[in-house]
């Protein structure tokens, strides 16, 4: 009996050490070879590791073309090739820039993202060296921007905080919410993983992070087995809780003593993505409907109706989350004025030039090199209303 039962508890510890072994060998294809991450201090920012359509996320020391753009990430993972250390410690004023894969940059050089033409220009007008901080991470939403402001802004000492969170925001869940680092809409299996599977896959190992997000594409594929509408998925933040992080934001850049400025980056005008998914929803015809209304009171001149037309026909347009966008952006103006906080908001600009036939996007949801010229510009020309520059 007793060597029964010492045999049962020697296999069931070789297997728990052939579990390790795998977990071992694992993290380093993903943190060495898939991900090239390198060190833990750098992966604990990033919750998009491994999502397979944005590989470059979150890999230090990287340099690769990346639609047509040149794509360098820095020694922690972030855009640029400077390291958080050297940008903290350098001379002179810093601006941070909180947002998603717009402010990243993805598809534009590194050179003609907004954020490095501010620093440029606001080295040229003032008499103070600045440092811009570019902490923007594709995905991102107001939930991972309040952890890096009480994680990680703070050692920056900044004079003045661009944040730009919206359009992810108001996302549908096509992945599950990941707030705080909790992906709080899977507990009962993030429970299971954080406290039976810890010895084996602890929480800041890639692994972790990596079979969470197994688990939430393969409840996202069963949803749409199951036939599922995906305008009736809730979003990735609900309003009222998007409410709230802009209100934290808004204390938490106060309690820094730096300048808030909210960066509104606007939607494309462009169809497809509505037009991809219309054969099953019916959606498309009405959209594009109030797109030709718009479109009609453009070319009469009466720009107000035009923008009248182009909004309802954001918010009809639930397929492509254009209707997240549009919402949550006039929440935060709205939240902007209560408060007091200065807003960029290039939305009809930006609409005004693609209805003249201008490239300003270089695919359905980011902004060009000639987009990003816009947004630095809008942020100088705010900058200067607020200094004596």
């Amino acid at each position: 009996m007793v060597k029964k039962i010492l045999y049962v508890i020697f296999t069931i510890v070789i297997v728990l050490l052939f579990l390790k072994f795998i977990f071992y060998i694992y993290e380093v294809n993903l943190r060495y070879i898939k991900y090239n991450s390198g060190r833990i201090e750098s992966a604990k920012w990033f919750s998009c590791f491994t999502h397979d359509g944005k590989r470059f996320v979150g890999r230090t020391n990287f340099s690769e073309i990346i639609n047509e753009s040149h794509v360098n990430n820095g020694p922690d993972g972030f855009r640029g090739e400077r390291s958080l250390n050297t940008m903290m410690n350098s001379p002179g004023n810093k601006i941070i820039f909180l947002g998603d894969s717009s402010t990243y940059g993805y598809g534009v050089d590194d050179e003609l993202i907004f954020s490095q033409r501010v620093e440029k220009q606001l080295n040229n007008i003032s008499g103070n060296k600045w440092t811009s901080v570019n902490l923007g991470i594709p995905g991102h939403k107001t939930h991972e921007g309040i952890y890096f402001l009480k994680n990680l802004v703070p050692k920056f000492k900044p004079e003045i905080a661009v944040v730009s969170y919206a359009i992810n925001d108001g996302f549908r869940k096509v992945y599950l919410m990941q707030e705080d680092g909790n992906y709080n809409n899977i507990s009962s299996f993030k429970w299971f993983v954080d406290n039976i599977c810890n010895f084996f896959i602890p929480r800041e190992s890639l692994t972790y992070w990596r079979l969470l997000d197994s688990y939430a594409r393969l409840k996202y594929y069963l949803y749409l087995k199951g036939k599922k509408d995906l305008i009736n998925l809730s979003r990735y933040t609900s309003e009222d809780d998007y409410k709230k992080n802009l209100k934290t934001i808004i204390g938490m850049v106060d309690t820094l003593n730096a300048k808030l400025i909210f960066l509104l980056i606007p939607i494309p005008l462009d169809l497809y993505p509505a037009k991809k998914y219309s054969a099953d929803r019916g959606m498309y015809n009405k959209i594009v409907e109030y797109y030709n209304q718009g479109k009609e009171s453009w070319n009469k001149g009466d720009k107000e109706k035009a923008h009248y037309w182009l909004l309802k026909a954001a918010r009809e347009d639930g397929i492509s989350n254009r209707d997240g966008s549009v919402i949550y952006s006039d929440i935060l103006v709205k939240i902007a004025k209560e408060f007091n906080v200065t807003v960029v908001d290039l939305r009809q600009l930006f609409w005004d030039l693609e209805y003249k036939g201008e490239d300003i996007f270089f695919d359905h949801n980011h902004p060009n090199a000639y987009g990003h010229k816009l947004l630095a510009d809008a942020i100088i020309k705010k900058i200067k209303e607020a200094t004596a520059y």
